[in-house]
């Protein structure tokens, strides 16, 4: 386990939302082969230590662009840093708030697939609900948006933004988790 991910969840709790990094298994399953390999944008929201950015650009081809969002500074400066000599990756010290601003700053209209490591859990309804309805006004229409939770707690409110949507449960990672796959519905957001 990585002491640096411990030290800025004792400062940060509510926004790391986890006590450890995420395993290489659920890595694997926030990452799946041909999502990857169908995208031309991938967007990460919430990269942290960068388990599922390393997992993204190995499994991506080569005219994929991948832009990862991260709030923590400590992070923000390990991913920059890990990533700096890759034009294809762009790493952006950024809420997932300010999603679809940011994407329009970069000249990138929709997305093919969201990844996202973000505690929706620990968050107030109302920022929840701003960062899912960017998410699902960023994807393409056949776009995936993809995330985790440790329980079914916010079930309500994908189902809400996004209607489509289903669970899979990864029990090697600590705590296990819930992979939650996101598509869009027909009709507007309810």
């Amino acid at each position: 386990m990585n002491l640096q991910f411990i030290v800025e969840f004792m400062k940060q709790p509510r926004e790391i939302g986890a006590i450890a990094p995420s395993s290489s298994y659920l890595a694997q399953k926030m990452t799946p082969n041909r999502l990857v390999e169908d995208a031309a944008v991938i967007v990460e929201l919430g990269a942290g230590m960068g388990h599922f950015t390393r997992e993204i650009i190995r499994k991506k081809t080569a005219g994929c662009t991948v832009v990862v969002f991260e709030t923590n500074p400590v992070f923000f400066k390990e991913l920059s840093e890990r990533y700096d000599d890759r034009e294809d990756v762009i790493v952006l010290l950024e809420t997932a708030r300010n999603l679809t601003t940011a994407l329009g700053k970069l000249q990138i209209g929709q997305t093919d697939l969201i990844v996202s490591g973000l505690p929706f859990s620990s968050f107030e309804l109302e920022e929840s609900l701003t960062i899912l309805r960017g998410v699902r006004e960023s994807l393409d229409d056949s776009g995936t948006f993809l995330t985790f939770q440790y329980s079914k707690y916010r079930k309500k409110l994908f189902d809400q933004v996004f209607g489509n949507i289903s669970y899979e449960r990864e029990v090697r990672n600590l705590p296990p988790a819930y992979v939650i796959k996101c598509k869009k519905s027909k009709g507007d957001l309810k």
